[in-house]
């Protein structure tokens, strides 16, 4: 089982990987943490609709406070290169 997870947390946030997040916003992983793979920093850069964001902002993933009120940001599914038009090169990575 714990093999599972370490496949799945390393296929989800690979630096520099384009990503869904529960919330319906996409992102780029900017960098990981060793020991909490499914929490990285994230370059928010198109909101839910996908729309793209006039200035993209950094989430970090494993600083989120609980809140009752708010579910938790977390990685849905890894997406291919190039998904939703996102040019890496023009991101500051």
């Amino acid at each position: 089982m714990a093999a599972l997870i370490s496949r799945a947390s390393r296929s989800l946030s690979h630096r520099c990987s384009v990503s869904s997040l529960t919330t319906g916003e996409v992102g780029v992983v900017m960098s990981e943490y060793r020991t909490r793979r499914l929490k990285p920093k994230i370059m928010m850069v198109l909101d839910s609709r996908k729309y793209r964001l006039r200035e993209p902002r950094m989430v970090d993933l494993s600083e989120q406070s609980a809140n009752p009120d708010q579910p938790p940001v977390a990685i849905a599914r890894s997406l291919e290169p190039g998904a939703h038009n996102i040019d890496l090169s023009e991101l500051e990575v």
